[in-house]
């Protein structure tokens, strides 16, 4: 414990008459504690404690003098024991045998006394020094030079804490001499008081810079090392920069313990923030200890660079310092810490990171997946045409490596390597034939993430890059009857049937289907058992004989083993009349294309007959097991453009798929590029009153580093400002004005906790005592403060503030009451209104590809229905309308409805600060009544999608 030791503060509610009204001795205490104990045991009295003082034991001493600590910071003055404890107590172990001065009891109570007068009170009413601690001066100079170093130690670490100038001020040449002795504890606290001393006596020793300066020459003790250098800082600053120039030519700053470096750091921060003209010169001593063996050192130093300057040196250093750690450590908390670091200098100086791309990727090789996911994000936006085959081959190796392994982490690891791949092939598509072979191989694994991300990969590829289209669909057809997933099933069909060009091509396709389809028919009846009549029996059946009689033939039975069936049979016999759809959907493209090429007709007959037989099997196959209506209409659909395949019509139906693909394709890469706009916006957002600096005017510094001057005032100033403005308007009022105390809060909403900022003032003209303000929350909302108890004068105001834990994201309430005591047994309560969080507060817009979205869409399990109820009379105004409520963010680049079109669906993506995503989908129609539909909010938790319904449900009429 820091500052009182055995106790910090006791204190009980019932005792508030006797404990807080105590004035400024009570205040000093409870700013230097930060805890509430309460004594287990009825306190002793002074009687009792000055008997066990004067005659009781080494351990009843000790007892005593620890309830005396604990009634003096619950407001119980022991200035009439002071005397007692000097005279028993403080001698203790000074003038005994060695035996006796080793007592490990005796330590133990001479520690415990001087945390007694740590806390005692020291002064009279007018401020003046007690009397009867002169006395002490005399003591505590016996225990500076005591023989015992763990005594001298705590005497000297009292001292370093002491305020009080009558007493530090004798004991100044005896501290001095304990810099010298030989145990390293004693010097480290010797340099503290003598800190202390210099503060508050400077006459006391006028030459305490030379001698800490000399110390610093020959200590050998890190901290004591650091202990001295801070003293020196403090005292004299001049003389500590000098010190610094000397040892960084001397090379003895790279050879100092960690502690003593990071005190230079910091030091460093306030010396170039108070002198920003001399910045040149500290940076090169930061550069200097950039050689530290310390991680600990070497991640202070790459932030305070950052912080401090922008040159590139400076920059190249500093990332360069982060990557190291970041490979070099094993410890996922301090990688977190160094990602997220590395991501501040992303957002500053990106071309900075390009170079360093490759070390680290190199940080994959840790199994953690957060670390993971954090480094591609990281890397993602710094793949350049210099470093993407570089790149690409090494994320080649970990692709392969990681389908060796199993597991959910690795499936998840292979996800996002695939989706990196995506996007540097997407922006770098001449690496595309070099990435192709691989994606077969996961285009037919039984991940449901990887396999639809490979698949999603392959055809951007092939609708991008269409020299690589012949290819592709070879590379699909071999590998189709290892595919597993439904949904990659359904866009390898979509591939085949929009990128099959030639005949050779078509025939291919249609022989792979027709394969993976087989046996034929698709639908066989099932025997009856009992079929066949009464004497019908398995095993056999009657036979005549050549004489004319009758036999029974015994036949063996025979189980009929199950034909061989392809997963794609399987799905398709199971009941999935989706791929069913998308079979005939392909087959009539494929026609479509092959009645356009120049081949002989019976071919393009030969292709029509195929096509029409598998669509004939698949309908039969629906009516039997009870198709969907929707599935069995495309089936007869199809089924009639075959029958004119190059009618307009079945021209159109190719063509328009084509473009469909085209244009969410171009969607997404207009949402990406509107996140990129939205960010360099926020980057560069400035004060309107910040000042411009011209560094064509600035001061030559005659420096090789070139480091830009940063005004920390300015800008402190201008993050005030914009704190009072969002102040203004988050301000609650909680009372009325006619009530004796007005309330109000101040409501700041951080990402993980809530801020109240209160403001009591007492309108009545009488001091209200025992005022004690009593919150609570509800809706995973926690209060992390207990009630305290203040006294309001007449007028007075008092500043408050409380904390509230958020623990996901809903809407929350904080509500409560003010008491205060209004005569000798009464109480007086106040019910204040209720602060309501709003869960807008929490969502933010995102953005995902189609894939994902349609992921989430099926895993999340809470789903809310909204009708839709408006006077709005336009599809996309009310979409937007939607948007603005939820502050979500819709998938489509232009979400608007076509000329002419009365109907509107779209997607809609946020995420809360929790990382919940939450999704939605708004399908409306304008009919003559207006605007009809529904608006269906889905989410991994129900609460979230409750409080946004709720939301949509209040405000959706209003436009």
């Amino acid at each position: 414990m820091g500052g009182c030791g055995v106790l910090t503060l006791c204190c009980r509610r019932g005792d508030e008459k006797r404990g807080f009204k105590r004035g400024k001795m009570a205040a000093s205490h409870e700013a230097s504690c930060s805890l509430l104990v309460d004594l287990d045991r009825q306190a002793p009295t002074e009687k009792e404690l000055k008997e066990l003082i004067e005659k009781g034991s080494t351990t009843d001493r000790i007892s005593a003098v620890r309830d005396m600590i604990a009634l003096t910071l619950s407001g119980e003055s022991q200035t009439k024991l002071i005397m007692s404890v000097i005279k028993y107590i403080q001698p203790a172990g000074t003038n005994a045998t060695s035996s006796a001065q080793n007592d490990p009891l005796v330590h133990v109570l001479k520690k415990t006394v001087l945390y007694f007068w740590e806390v005692c009170e020291k002064t009279d009413a007018q401020g003046n020094l007690l009397p009867e601690l002169i006395l002490v001066v005399d003591a505590l100079r016996r225990d500076l030079s005591h023989p015992n170093e763990f005594i001298r130690g705590a005497t000297l670490r009292f001292l370093a804490r002491l305020r009080e100038t009558e007493i530090l001020e004798p004991l100044a040449p005896t501290v001095l001499d304990c810099l010298v002795h030989r145990q390293v504890v004693v010097r480290r606290n010797a340099i503290l008081a003598l800190t202390n001393i210099y503060k508050r006596v400077p006459d006391a020793v006028p030459d305490s810079h030379e001698i800490i300066e000399q110390l610093l020459l020959q200590e050998v003790d890190v901290t004591a090392k650091r202990n001295a250098f801070l003293m020196l800082f403090h005292c004299v600053p001049d003389r500590a920069v000098e010190y610094l120039r000397n040892a960084m030519e001397t090379s003895d700053l790279a050879k100092g313990g960690d502690v003593f470096q990071q005190a230079i750091v910091e030091l460093l921060k306030q010396l170039m923030q108070t002198n920003p003209h001399q910045k040149s010169q500290y940076i090169k001593v930061i550069f200097t200890l950039l050689q530290s063996k310390s991680e600990a050192v070497l991640f202070q130093c790459a932030a305070t660079l950052l912080a401090l300057s922008s040159s590139p040196t400076a920059i190249r250093a500093s990332a360069t310092t982060l990557v190291n750690l970041l490979n070099s450590n094993c410890d996922t908390n301090v990688k977190l810490v160094v990602v997220s670091k590395l991501e501040e200098v992303k957002k500053h100086f990106p071309e900075t990171l390009v170079e360093l791309t490759m070390e680290m990727l190199r940080c994959l090789t840790s199994t953690d997946s957060e670390i993971q996911k954090k480094v591609l994000g990281l890397s993602i936006d710094l793949v350049t045409a210099k470093n993407v085959e570089e790149v690409v081959l090494f994320l080649k190796k970990e692709l392969v490596e990681s389908s060796s392994a199993g597991g959910k982490t690795e499936t998840e690891y292979r996800h996002l390597l695939i989706k990196f791949l995506h996007h540097a092939t997407m922006k770098h598509r001449f690496v595309a034939p070099a990435i192709l072979p691989i994606l077969m191989d996961f285009a037919a694994a039984r991940e449901s993430k990887p396999a639809t991300e490979t698949i999603s990969f392959v055809r951007e590829i092939a609708h991008r890059q269409p020299e690589l289209r012949e290819d592709v669909i070879t590379k699909l057809a071999f590998a189709f009857e290892s595919i597993q997933n439904n949904w990659v099933f359904v866009t390898v069909l979509w591939i085949f049937g929009a990128h099959s060009s030639t005949y050779e091509q078509i025939v291919n396709v249609m022989g792979t289907v027709s394969r993976a389809l087989e046996p034929f028919p698709l639908w066989l009846p099932e025997v009856e058992a009992e079929a066949g009549g009464a004497g019908a029996t398995a095993g056999g059946g009657a036979t005549v004989s050549v004489d004319g009689t009758y036999i029974m033939a015994v036949v063996p039975e025979q189980k009929q083993e199950p034909a061989a069936s392809t997963s794609f049979r399987s799905l398709i016999t199971g009941g999935d009349f989706f791929i069913a759809s998308a079979v005939s959907t392909m087959l009539v493209k494929l026609v479509v294309t092959g009645f356009k090429l120049p081949i002989k007709q019976s071919q393009k007959e030969s292709l029509r007959t195929e096509a029409d037989k598998i669509i004939s099997e698949l309908e039969n196959l629906g009516i039997n097991k009870g198709i969907e209506y929707d599935a069995h209409e495309r089936l007869r659909v199809n089924k009639r453009l075959l029958a004119v395949p190059q009618g307009k019509l079945a021209q159109t139906f190719v063509e328009q798929s084509l473009q469909s693909l085209s244009n969410m394709l171009d969607e997404d890469d207009a949402i990406n590029n509107e996140s990129g706009k939205e960010g360099d916006e926020e980057k560069m957002y400035v004060s309107v009153d910040q000042p411009l600096v011209f560094t064509q005017l600035m001061q030559k510094m005659g420096s090789d580093i070139a480091v830009d001057f940063v005004d920390a005032d300015v800008a402190v100033k201008s993050d005030a400002i914009k704190s009072k403005q969002k102040a203004v308007k988050n301000v609650v009022q909680l009372t009325g004005f006619s009530d004796p105390i007005y309330m109000e809060a101040v409501v700041e909403v951080h990402q993980f906790d809530i801020l109240l900022d209160l403001l009591l003032i007492n309108k009545t003209k009488e001091t209200l005592q025992n005022v004690v303000l009593e919150l609570d929350a509800l809706g995973g909302l926690k209060l992390c403060e207990r009630p305290q108890v203040h006294t309001l004068a007449p007028g007075e105001e008092k500043k408050l503030r409380a904390s509230v834990k958020v623990s996901s994201s809903e809407a929350g309430v904080v509500f409560g009451n003010l008491v205060y005591d209004s005569g000798p047994t009464d109480q007086t309560v106040i019910v204040l209104n209720e602060i309501h969080m709003d869960v807008i507060d929490y969502i933010h817009p995102a953005s995902c590809s189609s894939s994902s979205f349609k992921q989430m869409w099926q895993d999340f399990e809470w789903e809310n229905k909204i009708v839709v109820i408006t006077e709005i009379k336009d599809l996309g105004e009310y979409l937007d309308h939607v948007r603005k409520l939820t502050n979500m963010r819709c998938q489509a680049h232009s979400a608007a409805p076509s000329s002419g079109s009365d109907f509107l669906s779209a997607n809609l993506l946020a995420k809360s600060s929790f990382g919940e995503p939450v999704v939605a989908n708004v399908s409306i129609s304008k009919t003559s009544n207006g605007i009809e539909g529904y608006l269906r909010i889905r989410s991994r938790t129900q609460g979230i999608a409750l409080a946004l319904g709720e939301k949509v449900n209040m405000k959706q009429s209003k436009a």
